[in-house]
């Protein structure tokens, strides 16, 4: 899973949260979309622009919206200390999706990890679930229970021991594919778009199941690694023509001559 930007538009720069983050508050916004939402709190209510820290939609798309900065979400003593993540729909009338509770307790177990905290700080905007608003938010269908105990299992520790050391070209990916494990899961503190080259990182033991890379795939990987190619984006074959192919097809390329080599007539 990953984390994905907002790009949305505030009035003003957010303002980062300095203080100890205590509280995961769990939200629904009853209706609409995370862009409609946006312009409602920004342009009827007049606040910076969207309240939460994150957006969870019914696909398990998650959003990044104001992060680790101060949201508005649950009033002004817990918007500071808190992370405010909403999950798209209307859960009083609506069941939310097996596709937002895994992405919920793949997100809650992320900030766990990275606040020191616990499943039991998990709760709801209401007092249903264990906020302390007067509000029926996040709806009486919630998963609450089941995001709970799924945050909780997630953050049980993994047996010690096993670690890599990030090589050029390397992502989560294909380090995962390498081990067979859930490698960003583990890692949180390093961003899914920027692992850094020589940064050592956990490899957690589990059942994840490891998929075969196809040759070509593993081609690319090893060429990447390498440094023949920069990237499977585009890359200047000919300088003469300043024609750009894809890496992939250089990849293919040296695949078929490698076949050939080991005499697979076939290529």
């Amino acid at each position: 899973m990953q984390i994905h930007p907002s790009n949305l538009n505030w009035r003003a720069p957010l303002t980062p949260t300095t203080r100890k983050i205590e509280r995961i508050i769990c939200h629904h916004p009853a209706g609409g979309t995370m862009r409609s939402n946006h312009n409602y709190h920004r342009d009827t209510l007049g606040w910076n622009g969207l309240g939460y820290n994150y957006w969870i939609e019914p696909n398990g798309t998650i959003y990044e919206v104001r992060g680790r900065n101060i949201g508005a979400h649950s009033g002004a003593s817990w918007n500071g200390i808190s992370y405010g993540i909403c999950f798209q729909g209307n859960f009083e009338t609506q069941l939310m999706t097996d596709e937002q509770l895994a992405s919920g307790i793949w997100l809650c177990a992320r900030l766990c990890r990275m606040e020191g905290l616990g499943a039991g700080e998990i709760v709801g905007h209401g007092k249903r679930f264990g906020g302390t608003s007067n509000t029926l938010c996040p709806g009486k269908n919630f998963r609450m229970a089941e995001l709970r105990t799924g945050t909780e299992e997630a953050l049980k520790p993994q047996p010690a021991g096993r670690t890599h050391t990030v090589r050029q070209g390397e992502t989560y990916w294909s380090i995962g594919q390498l081990y067979g494990a859930d490698i960003e899961a583990a890692n949180p503190q390093f961003p899914a778009n920027a692992l850094p080259v020589g940064a050592v990182i956990a490899i957690p033991f589990g059942d994840y199941k490891k998929e075969e890379p196809a040759p070509l795939q593993a081609a690319i990987d090893t060429l990447t690694r390498e440094g023949i190619i920069r990237s499977p984006e585009y890359w200047q074959a000919n300088s003469l023509t300043g024609r750009f192919v894809k890496g992939e097809f250089v990849a293919s390329l040296i695949l078929r001559m490698a076949k050939r080599l080991e005499g697979d007539k076939s290529a």
